[in-house]
């Protein structure tokens, strides 16, 4: 009996040690998703940034076309 339970004290040591350690993986996991849905955060607002840039650029290009389109049949009515 003294054996078995030497054994089962080895074998929960063991136990405890390999739970602190997947404890200490999922603190380090949560650390690291913490950083990846930060810096998917901060892609996503350059990304919208770039997309409100471009979707300016267009609008003022779309405009200079309707401006040059006018001029254009101005002249032609001429």
């Amino acid at each position: 009996f003294t054996m078995n339970w030497k054994c089962t004290s080895s074998r929960f040591r063991n136990t405890m040690k390999r739970e602190r350690e997947l404890d200490a993986c999922h603190r380090e996991e949560m650390r690291c998703l913490k950083t990846v849905a930060a810096c998917a955060m901060k892609i996503s607002e350059e990304a919208n940034h770039c997309a409100s840039e471009a979707n300016e650029r267009a609008a003022l290009a779309e405009r200079e076309v309707m401006y040059y389109q006018r001029q254009q049949m101005q002249l032609t009515e001429h």
